[in-house]
């Protein structure tokens, strides 16, 4: 367990820096009143759910790319479901991309994300690690909203779930 509460596990994308994920993966910057944010997620749906996760009020703008993005400030929910499908439905079908997608969310601008994701692959050690994603959230964010850490602690209780329905659906297919 670390100081945010997450736990660390060898599924974490933190710990699995540089696996060779599939999808090319955007720079998104969150759309928020307070401090500024930027994090990874390999599409509009994906960046846009989490941030409709955090808050309805949060929207995205794909940084490589402005004319991508999303921010319904009433009923975002709705919105995305009418393009995207039921919340629930695309949580459980694009677990693993909200998952590293919440995990990568920073206090940072787009052109410091570089550098600190250069300085997380560095560190070996996934207690370190997320030593370092504490200390740098505490002094980069000035609000009490704390965003990171709630978005980490979504990561790590969406990558539980799926954990937990993997192992039930196994224990219930026939040997």
């Amino acid at each position: 367990m670390t100081e945010s509460g997450q736990e660390q596990s060898a599924s974490t994308p933190a710990d699995r820096v540089g696996d060779g994920m599939t999808m090319p993966m955007k720079t998104w910057e969150l759309i928020n009143p307070s401090d500024k944010v930027t994090f990874e997620a390999p599409s509009l749906e994906v960046a846009a759910f989490c941030a409709v996760l955090l808050s309805p009020h949060y929207g995205v703008r794909c940084v490589e790319n402005e004319s991508e993005s999303f921010f319904e400030f009433v009923g975002a929910v709705d919105v995305f479901e009418s393009r995207w499908g039921k919340a629930a439905d695309f949580l459980v079908s694009h677990e693993t991309e909200i998952a590293d997608c919440l995990d990568s969310f920073a206090y940072l601008s787009a052109g410091e994300r570089t550098r600190y994701k250069r300085a997380i692959e560095l560190i070996d050690d996934p207690e370190k690690r997320q030593r370092f994603r504490d200390e740098h959230e505490e002094r980069a964010r000035s609000s009490i909203s704390a965003i990171c850490k709630r978005a980490w602690k979504y990561a790590v209780s969406i990558r539980e779930a799926a954990l937990k329905r993997q192992k039930e659906e196994a224990a219930t297919k026939p040997q």
